[in-house]
């Protein structure tokens, strides 16, 4: 997240009240190369965020110098970006003119007046310009502090410990925003090659393999597992179809398709991410472009791109009674019985029944992203069910 950053000699020393000379820092000689995240690790009071301050130019070292790209720093610059701990926004400015606040300082904000609705939809700020840092989130204010600094396309970006305040929710979904954004995800779902078998499409990524498997004409089973080598495991639900029935798998130069007489399943080449559609090719959903999924000792998340105006309900548990889980989150199920495989359904006439032996979490809230969460299965499994209603969609998610 940086250029070329060095450490020469660098140290600092601060006088306290009493008189004692304290050393934060002693002797140190650092090299980030171009291109590089780095964190900076130790207890508190160890000197990290002493030479973040150093980075920033708010400080000056007591002995030696620090360096980025070859020049001395000397001063704050533009070319540094700086998260402190807390958001620390104006607060008789409201979000827009916040993050706007370097480009007037540098007086580009003429020419550069339309980066700054970028950056907002970038960290998810979209329609709260007019709001006041009273009136957000703390983690709402932390993503427009990440805005201001990064709307200078700094050559650095210095992150003080920004998220140590935040809930787990927030802070996670923030650092992987900080991964999307710089483009250091370490999630490559690009498909390399992809193969047809009797009855299921495997198509290989850098990060595993997905295996797309029709059910019924109406319903498609979706499976996921981490590393080239894996294979994919059955469940307490249908692995396959129990009767053969059409369909067809076709790879492009740009996407695999896969498809029944109701349903088609696409998935570009160029991110891996999982879109369902008509067989008139109209979207009915899709899984995130950016980061379809993910798998992380043995917690799964699959990404999907709820639209803001989607009614979303879910089955709980063992109970028969509808979760409303419109822009909310809420656990749906406990345990590795058949019949609390949890189901969520949309007005948009599909659902998805989420092969989850374990806990299963479905997430709305936008701020802190639209998922399918699952703990210890370290396996993604969904069936998504096509439906004209609901009544439809629970009928066929019986079956499985």
């Amino acid at each position: 997240m940086v250029g070329a950053i060095e450490f020469s000699g660098v140290k600092k020393s601060f006088r306290r009240p009493d008189g004692e000379i304290v050393h934060a820092l002693n002797g140190v000689d650092l090299k980030i190369e171009q291109g590089d995240f780095v964190c900076l690790i130790g207890p508190s009071g160890c000197g990290k965020s002493t030479m973040l301050r150093l980075l920033a130019g708010l400080d000056q070292p007591t002995e030696g110098a620090v360096y980025l790209d070859g020049e001395k720093i000397t001063r704050p610059n533009y070319d540094r970006g700086l998260v402190f701990q807390d958001p620390n926004l104006f607060p008789w400015l409201n979000i827009y003119d916040n993050i706007s606040f370097g480009l007037r300082a540098r007086h580009i904000f003429k020419q550069k007046r339309d980066s700054v609705r970028e950056f907002m939809d970038l960290v998810g700020l979209t329609g709260f310009e007019k709001s006041y840092p009273h009136q957000l989130s703390g983690g709402m204010c932390q993503r427009a502090s990440l805005a201001r600094a990064l709307i200078g396309h700094p050559k650095a970006l210095l992150l003080d410990e920004p998220l140590g305040a935040l809930d787990a929710f927030t802070r996670m979904n923030m650092q992987d925003e900080l991964l999307r954004i710089k483009g250091h995800s370490k999630i490559k779902c690009a498909v390399k090659w992809a193969k047809k078998g009797k009855s299921a499409v495997e198509i290989a990524s850098m990060y595993g393999i997905l295996r797309i498997t029709p059910i019924t004409p109406e319903v498609i089973r979706i499976s996921f597992v981490k590393g080239v080598t894996a294979k994919v495991q059955d469940t307490y639900w249908k692995p396959k179809a129990d009767t053969a029935f059409p369909w067809s798998a076709k790879e492009s130069k740009t996407a695999v398709l896969v498809e029944t007489e109701k349903l088609r399943v696409m998935v570009e080449k160029k991110d891996g991410a999982v879109q369902f559609l008509t067989p008139d090719n109209k979207p009915i959903l899709s899984e995130k472009r950016d980061e379809p999924r993910m798998i992380d000792g043995g917690m799964t998340w699959t990404f999907f791109d709820w639209s803001g105006s989607e009614k979303l309900k879910a089955k709980g548990i063992l109970s028969t009674e509808w979760l409303d889980l419109t822009a909310k989150a809420r656990y749906v199920s406990f345990g590795g019985k058949q019949a609390r495989m949890p189901l969520l359904v949309s007005n948009r006439g599909y659902g998805i029944a989420a092969a989850a032996s374990r806990t299963a979490l479905l997430c709305n809230v936008r701020t802190f992203g639209t998922y399918l969460h699952t703990a210890g299965d370290g396996q993604i499994d969904y069936y998504f069910i096509l439906g004209k209603d609901r009544e439809e969609i629970v009928k066929q998610y019986k079956e499985l």
